[in-house]
């Protein structure tokens, strides 16, 4: 029976090999088993079902020698596109068992809270939190170096033609967060009063525990790089690096951020990285550390390598902050503006990807947009702004209608300079209602084995105060794109208009009366995925005429 199912399988496309590997895996990971099982049947069977398995995989630093073990087989390798190193820190108090938190460690730990969060220097650390400190530069370090030392012996041709991109995810909590929580859950009265719930105290001890994180950083900084180089002996790091890292991804899911620094060390470090994305967590830090923290950013991209194609920013909170007192504000920082204009030097430079979900000044980013500022490899762009809110602003400055305006109008008359931009998506970030998408487009390239044409997809999220600027842009915008890719295709036109239905009626005639004067595409033709399995794999040039005679 194996022999006839493998002789089926061999008989199949690899289309079709993978769409059944992949509903293998998905039934088999929601049930919590293996799919090793599969890979009996048949030595191709056993490789659709490697490729689909290994090509995104996450190992603690507790796993690596399962990691050695797998890929000790050659060809697995060339499958592997994503590797997450994920760093889970057990500081002191973690390893506190609940049911031995004993009067004489509560008394311990409440000295050891008041004196952390009334030092008044680094100088002034204790030796348990000194420790941890180093302990996390010693795992991350010790990781990071055999990773790399592990993988520099395997060639070029081993892998995917995309290279591997390599995420380190820190997950760990400062000792005084911990701390703070272990006194919540089980001595909440100590941390109340009569002004402030228990949910703000924890808040406010966690801003003060990441806000002397923040303080700290530099100095970890340098010795996370002591550590890099002492750790390697007589290697250098330069001859640890592997040529087909492609990218670095770094997420701190604590409040303990890893800064530019690091991030700027690797990149130079690694030559052949093509790609950064970059998450951070800064809703713990004071003002003054924010700007920190973006003349920090500044200086990262200035100094960012010529290699590097492709960047993202991804920021948690968006421009909010939980303060002192454990109360959400926001800030808007007048450095966001300068941020914003150096990622778009760097984009007219060398970016073919940027992706901000950090809050920047947009105003400032399209500034640069002028006649003379050209992005010419820029293909994909998300931007999320907030140099506005639901708030009218003072007198001596432009209503908010007219802000809004004028970042769409400035965003729309940039991308409509890129013609190789097939994606672009404007957001706003509001304190009170979250991220908003003011517009979205993209054009989706559809292989021709999925049947589909290409199409282009036009999102449009309109209110009454920003649809006059909106339709303006996104009509001039979708007639632009609808040309390009209409040419020897068949195209798809999907409208997704908000919040008002008069916008959306408004929008839809514009576009078609402003599609009347561009002679064969007086209407959009679109062809489901019926009509194209019984027409068959149409070539380019009968879609071609196809697109003419209608």
């Amino acid at each position: 029976m194996a022999t006839e199912t493998g002789k089926t399988l061999k008989s199949l496309p690899k289309e079709i090999k993978v769409m059944i590997a992949r509903q293998v895996v998905q039934e088999e990971y929601i049930k919590n088993k293996t799919v090793a099982r599969y890979a009996t049947v048949d030595r191709a069977w056993q490789s659709i079902v490697e490729q689909v398995t290994m090509r995104e995989l996450n190992f603690s630093n507790e796993d690596l020698i399962m990691f050695e073990s797998i890929f000790s087989v050659i060809r697995r390798r060339q499958y592997l596109q994503y590797i997450g190193l994920e760093f889970v820190f057990k500081n002191q108090v973690e390893t506190v068992n609940n049911d031995h938190w004993t009067s004489r460690a509560y008394c311990k730990h409440l000295v050891r809270l008041d004196a952390e969060m009334n030092r008044e220097s680094i100088n002034e650390e204790d030796d348990f939190t000194a420790w941890d400190a180093r302990h996390i530069n010693f795992d991350l370090t010790n990781t990071l170096y055999w990773f790399i030392n592990y993988t520099a012996c395997w060639k070029r041709s081993e892998i995917s033609r995309r290279g591997i991109c390599l995420e380190l995810v820190s997950k760990t909590r400062s000792y005084c967060q911990e701390l703070a929580r272990r006194f919540l859950e089980y001595h909440p009265t100590i941390l109340t009063d009569s002004s402030n719930t228990v949910e703000d105290n924890q808040r406010a001890f966690l801003f003060q525990s990441a806000s002397r994180d923040f303080d700290r950083q530099a100095q970890w900084d340098d010795a996370l790089e002591r550590d890099l180089n002492t750790l390697a002996g007589d290697l250098t790091f330069e001859s640890m690096t592997s040529e087909f890292i492609s990218g670095i991804s770094i997420s701190a899911t604590n409040f303990r951020y890893i800064s530019p620094h690091v991030i700027k060390t690797l990149a130079s470090k690694l030559p052949f990285a093509e790609y950064i994305d970059w998450q951070y967590n800064s809703r713990f830090c004071s003002k003054k550390q924010h700007d920190r923290l973006i003349d920090e950013q500044i200086a990262f991209v200035n100094q960012l390598p010529a290699t590097v194609k492709k960047l993202c920013l991804r920021q948690i909170g968006h421009g909010q902050f939980w303060s002192w007192s454990g109360r959400q504000m926001a800030y808007d920082s007048p450095k966001r503006g300068e941020l914003a204009a150096v990622l778009a030097l760097l984009a007219a430079k060398q970016l073919i990807k940027l992706s901000v979900t950090c809050a920047i000044d947009g105003l400032d980013f399209f500034r640069l947009a002028g006649h003379r500022t050209l992005w010419p490899w820029l293909r994909h762009l998300t931007l999320t702004t907030s140099c506005f809110d639901d708030v009218e602003p003072s007198s001596s400055e432009p209503p908010r209608a007219a802000q809004i305006q004028g970042v769409i109008w400035r965003a729309g008359r940039a991308a409509l300079r890129m013609p190789q931009l097939g994606f672009f998506t404007l957001n706003n970030a509001n304190l009170e209602r979250g991220v908003g998408v003011f517009f979205s487009f993209k054009v989706q390239t559809h292989e021709p084995l999925n049947f589909e044409p290409s199409s282009a997809v036009i999102e449009l999220f309109a209110d009454e105060s920003n649809k006059h600027a909106t339709n303006d842009i996104l009509t001039r915008l979708s007639l632009r794109k609808w040309q390009e890719v209409a040419v020897g295709r068949c195209l798809k036109l999907t409208l997704n208009v908000g919040w008002s239905r008069n916008a959306e009626m408004y929008w839809q005639g514009t576009l078609m009366e402003g599609m009347s004067s561009w002679g064969r595409l007086r209407q959009p033709m679109v062809r489901e995925r019926g009509d194209a399995l019984l027409e068959g794999f149409a070539s380019g040039s009968e879609a071609s005429s196809l697109a003419e005679s209608t």
